[in-house]
């Protein structure tokens, strides 16, 4: 992940590099997490055959700040809630995260975003194969895994 500036919209962005051309499998998660439209929801900028520009979270990561020491109740429950208003809000849409980290939930002071862009899956289609859920053909809320809750 490499911070970077866009100097058309004046923000600074993040950008995500692989190694290998992203799938059509990848492609179609990518449309997906475009669609969400949530604060707490890392947000996707564009997507090129091996990179992504997304919203730079400032901040470390949610497993970042529980190594510096214990967290306080009150900040534990408020990332709880931004991080399962972000979740619920892409099972409205039909998309769940199937892995759900402390690692993909960036921090801002007051602010969780939860990103991993190629984590987030739109509900399978009979067919389809997700990894963890081959034999099935739907996937619900309760299919998410995760750290966090």
């Amino acid at each position: 992940m490499y911070r970077a500036n866009d100097p058309r919209m004046r923000r600074d962005i993040a950008i995500k590099i692989s190694a290998e051309r992203f799938s059509d499998r990848f492609s179609r998660e990518v449309h997906a997490v475009a669609a969400l439209n949530h604060p707490n929801i890392c947000h996707l900028y564009d997507v090129g055959p091996d990179y992504l520009v997304m919203e730079l979270v400032e901040g470390p990561t949610l497993a970042d700040r529980i190594q510096q020491g214990a967290v306080p109740l009150e900040e534990e429950l408020g990332i709880a809630k931004q991080i399962a208003d972000a979740l619920e809000a892409a099972h409205e849409k039909g998309i769940i995260h199937r892995d759900a980290r402390i690692a993909y939930a960036g921090l801002a002071p007051g602010f969780a975003s939860l990103y991993q862009v190629n984590a987030i899956v739109p509900t399978v289609a009979p067919g389809d194969a997700v990894p963890f859920h081959s034999r099935r053909t739907e996937l619900s809320a309760g299919d998410d895994r995760s750290e966090v809750g």
